[in-house]
């Protein structure tokens, strides 16, 4: 019997960056130290900070910043190398594993930064009345007269075998006064692992929800807000009615009701016993 062909160390690096870029939200560091086993020292240290930070930005993971709140670490964030922190407007070096964050100096403005603070602080109260308390984060970017808003929730309990994370991505141009659209775009990833391992990726994206852009920074975050809740509860109950079909309708069209007889099963051992002692006869 020839060997068995042996997956190189590239090969093994892939692998590792697959599975670590597919973690479910909350178990990036399980994976991690699955895969850092399983490739021993073809899995440099180097490598899997590289992997891990492509997570985090995808996956618009929480940091604690200073030990006092947490920031989201993605692409808008990125600045001169560093990510800014939209609470403080400060630059922050991340820890992308330990998903700690220090301040650094002062993040440029940009010279919409009116409408850029008034969406943080409605996106502030929106995430109080909307989402649990600790599980979610907003943050908002400017470039330009941009802006980009990014939700990032994370709710666990692995002890219980299960995770879920919510990302949301809104883009609108506020350079000008009027009706906008703003690009929308959701995802929703939910992990349940007990006796088995069951995950659920979906997502919605829209490119022209309108908004209200006011020469009044407030006006115009009061509109922005009020469009992204319209959406995401739109899509949540989108998600919710799936479910109940597939309840109604999918599983049951699945399931036979009755055996090819026709006629209900009869669980009674002792009287498939004496069926098969008939037919010997």
């Amino acid at each position: 019997m020839a060997d068995e062909e042996k997956a190189t160390p590239e090969q093994k690096r892939n692998i590792a960056n697959y599975f670590i870029n597919s973690a479910p939200p909350g178990q990036v560091d399980h994976v991690v130290g699955d895969v850092a086993k399983l490739c021993g020292s073809d899995l440099a240290d180097a490598d899997i900070l590289t992997m891990v930070t492509a997570y985090n930005k995808a996956q618009y993971v929480q940091v604690e910043v200073d030990g006092d709140h947490r920031a989201i670490v993605c692409d808008a964030a990125i600045q001169d190398g560093k990510f800014v922190d939209a609470k403080t407007g400060k630059l922050i070096d991340v820890n992308h594993t330990q998903r700690t964050a220090t301040s650094s100096g002062e993040a440029k403005t940009s010279g919409v930064e009116n409408y850029r603070a008034a969406v943080q602080t409605e996106l502030d109260t929106y995430l109080e009345n909307q989402y649990k308390a600790g599980k979610a984060v907003a943050s908002v970017f400017a470039e330009g007269s941009t802006l980009t808003i990014c939700i990032s929730a994370l709710n666990k309990k692995l002890i219980a075998m299960w995770s879920g994370g919510w990302k949301g991505t809104f883009k609108v141009d506020v350079g000008s006064t009027g009706s906008a659209d703003m690009n929308s775009h959701c995802k929703i990833h939910v992990h349940y692992f007990e006796d088995g391992n069951v995950q659920l990726h979906a997502e919605k994206q829209k490119e022209k929800v309108s908004v209200k852009v006011d020469a009044d920074a407030k006006v115009t975050a009061k509109s922005i807000v009020e469009a992204i809740l319209k959406y995401e509860s739109d899509y949540q109950n989108s998600i919710e009615e799936m479910y109940v079909d597939m309840h109604d309708t999918t599983f049951k069209s699945m399931r036979r009701m009755l055996p090819k007889t026709k006629k209900p099963m009869t669980w009674n051992p002792a009287a498939h016993s004496i069926q098969s002692e008939l037919n010997k006869k």
